[in-house]
């Protein structure tokens, strides 16, 4: 059985197919540049209909010629414009600093927005093309590989989960050095394991 994974952003894309042995890898970078001054809290509807054109052209360019017989998706997240963290503040001269919770930004909102529209443009493709398609959430695969989670020392989770998903490709002979790419293949292995696959391919066997 043959699987295509997908890793879906804006910017870059990471996709991945494979049936357990061979894989094939690759993004697809969003050449379509943001209205100048567009804010990133802000949407427009022309440039999102631009990239969804792009993207949906892209995938099924990469469904054509690999055929895939099922699919699966990274689950978007709902979105924070802020979230709440504990942070130094000032108290006065005199008292030095205390911890507080404040609300600082997180997703931005055009994020989101690319985020789930262009999920639904795959699902509708998959869908139009007769592939079965699902979505798993991303500590679900990750589970299923074996990512843990970043040490308390991590600055920056997002950064080391990225390269965590390069590593566990290496460690499965699957010589994928982008981020992008090493995830969706990551996401492939999980379809597989998930259709019970691994019967005849293990699928989280390491080299």
């Amino acid at each position: 059985m043959k699987v295509l994974a997908l890793d879906i952003a804006k910017t870059a894309t990471g996709w991945a197919v494979g049936d357990g042995r061979d894989w094939e890898w690759g993004l697809f970078k969003c050449p379509i540049a943001p209205p100048e001054g567009l804010d990133r809290n802000d949407i427009d509807a022309d440039y999102a209909g631009a990239v969804a054109d792009w993207f949906r052209m892209e995938l099924l360019r990469v469904i054509v010629q690999y055929r895939p017989e099922r699919a699966a998706i990274e689950k978007p997240l709902p979105g924070n414009i802020t979230t709440k963290r504990m942070i130094r503040s000032p108290v006065s001269e005199f008292w030095g600093e205390r911890v507080v919770k404040a609300e600082i930004g997180a997703t931005a909102y055009s994020t989101v927005h690319f985020l789930h529209g262009l999920a639904m443009e795959a699902c509708s493709l998959f869908h139009r093309r007769g592939v079965p398609c699902q979505y798993v959430a991303a500590q679900t695969w990750r589970k299923v590989v074996g990512i843990g989670r970043p040490p308390k020392s991590e600055r920056d989770n997002r950064r080391w989960y990225k390269f965590e998903a390069v590593r566990q490709c290496q460690l499965r002979g699957i010589p994928v050095e982008q981020p992008d790419a090493a995830e969706a293949v990551l996401i492939g292995i999980w379809a597989l394991a998930s259709a019970g696959y691994d019967e005849k391919v293990r699928i989280g066997q390491l080299v």
